[in-house]
């Protein structure tokens, strides 16, 4: 854990202390160190005030963990006949000029970075970071 915090400690600047490390053990208990040595960066990415906490570090571990549920998707919903729906348009990817749906690069950057915030930050943190015109959506 010490390995850990040094590298936190190289990102945020916190002062790594022996009752830290022990603390950190304590909340990171049974998490392998690659699992979490893989999950300093996107929590510290998505870190609000940029410090990484164990917590933070739990949050990526856990949307890493929790599967995609089956009933998130309907077979046949690409098929769907969109032009009479009377919702605004689909955010189109800057990189891919996809619909964001139909981008499976940008949803997944979606999910691994975004994926356990709530709606509107995930949305807020999409427009700046994945979606095309982004001064349309402010």
């Amino acid at each position: 854990m010490g390995k850990v915090l040094s590298f936190c400690s190289a990102l945020d600047g916190q002062q790594v202390t022996e009752s830290k490390v022990l603390m950190w053990l304590q909340v990171l208990d049974g998490r392998s160190y690659e699992d979490v040595q893989e999950a300093i960066v996107p929590a510290y990415t998505v870190s609000v005030n940029g410090i990484v906490t164990a917590r933070g570090i739990l949050d990526v571990l856990h949307a890493k963990a929790k599967p995609v549920s089956p009933a998130m998707f309907m077979e046949g919903e690409a098929d769907l006949d969109e032009s009479g729906w009377k919702s605004d348009p689909q955010p189109v990817c800057e990189e891919h000029g996809l619909r964001i749906l139909a981008c499976d690069d940008c949803c997944k950057l979606l999910h691994y970075q975004a994926g356990w915030m709530d709606a509107d930050a995930r949305h807020s943190w999409a427009m700046a970071n994945v979606y095309r015109a982004k001064e349309l959506w402010a």
